[in-house]
């Protein structure tokens, strides 16, 4: 498999740092140049971010299993935990 990796620079609206991002995509280079890709993933930021609060905050990093039912079960019982 072919895949290029596109490194962007974007603002964090939460700590108004600049950070560098790599994009890894399979997307062509002529439909989907450079500036086209940092705008498509702008628009997914929120989702990203969202994301990737949830895991840590639900400390769901790593799983004990590999199945998606135990994974379910996993992430119910982080939700719990944290209830308390």
């Amino acid at each position: 498999m072919k895949f290029r990796a596109c490194k962007v620079r974007i603002s964090d609206p939460d700590t108004g740092k600049d950070e560098w991002e790599v994009l890894l995509t399979n997307l062509n280079r002529q439909e989907f140049p450079l500036p086209r890709m940092k705008k498509l993933y702008h628009l997914r930021w929120g989702i990203e971010s969202s994301f990737r609060k949830l895991k840590y905050d639900l400390g769901c990093i790593q799983f004990h299993s590999k199945q998606d039912n135990f994974i379910e079960m996993e992430i119910y019982a982080h939700m719990i935990s944290q209830s308390d």
